[in-house]
């Protein structure tokens, strides 16, 4: 059971709490954990994000016709984002690297080096911003942004930038 509220709402949420304990089985052992709700993205913030990535991808096709939106956001990703690394058997990288990148866009992975035993590799897998909170995706944001001000792309204030990233917290 997972029940998502505000301090102020405790009296209703514990009879909840209740109604649901009393309907467990008795002999068995239970755990309850009270977290902080944790942040996510906007979605203005991400389709802020495609805007500017779009304009990107239109200044830097002047000179590389080739390059595409969705090449620029996996170089943003791979940068600015989280990933893990795996060390794989050398069979199992494609069929894991290939199931992977079916999570979403951004899901990428690449082999990063050799493995430390025979007919291994280490494989870097790469979270698409599907998954980032608000401060992981504030800072891929900010060096799009910082990108897009370097070859003259109009962008928003910070102050601007600023609202957009707080207004989709408070709705939170």
């Amino acid at each position: 059971m997972k029940i998502e509220f505000k301090k102020a709402d405790l009296v209703p949420t514990m009879a909840k709490v209740g109604a649901f304990i009393g309907s467990l089985a008795e002999q068995k052992d239970y755990v309850l954990e009270i977290k902080p709700k944790p942040k996510r993205r906007s979605l203005d913030a991400n389709a802020y994000m495609w805007a500017l990535i779009g304009k990107l991808q239109a200044e830097l096709a002047k000179n590389d016709p080739q390059i595409t939106k969705d090449e620029i956001y996996r170089g943003y990703v791979r940068q600015y984002g989280k990933s893990v690394d795996y060390q794989l058997p050398d069979s199992a990288v494609n069929a894991m690297t290939k199931s992977w990148g079916r999570n979403g866009l951004g899901w990428t992975a690449e082999k990063v080096d050799d493995g430390i035993y025979p007919r291994t590799s280490l494989v870097r897998f790469y979270y698409g911003t599907s998954c980032y909170g608000t401060k992981r995706m504030a800072r891929l944001i900010d060096a799009v942004v910082q990108d897009c001000k370097a070859l003259g792309i109009e962008t928003m204030t910070p102050a601007e930038l600023a609202q957009l990233m707080s207004a989709w917290e408070e709705r939170k």
